[in-house]
């Protein structure tokens, strides 16, 4: 699916539409879940490396949350090291 195609047009349509109707708290997900569809549709392996990328920023997040200080520097570090290596 590419930008200038009318599919995705449908498909970005489809998506404010969406969006919009969904409850507050749903919205995050709809994007989530329609960003690994698009990325899918271009090579699938892709997908992998979001929900990599979003499974460790996600998890360090919530460690960073619930640790002191000292600690929080750590988790960010590890969490930007691992996306960057992802590039």
């Amino acid at each position: 699916m590419n930008f200038n195609s009318l599919s995705y047009l449908i498909f970005l349509v489809l998506n404010i539409v969406v969006y919009y109707l969904l409850p507050g708290r749903f919205r995050n997900l709809q994007l989530l879940a329609a960003s690994y569809y698009f990325y899918m549709c271009w090579n699938p392996k892709y997908a992998l490396l979001m929900l990599f990328s979003t499974a460790v920023t996600y998890f360090c997040s919530l460690f960073v949350q619930r640790s002191v200080w000292g600690k929080r520097r750590f988790w960010l570090v590890l969490s930007l090291l691992l996306n960057l290596a992802i590039l």
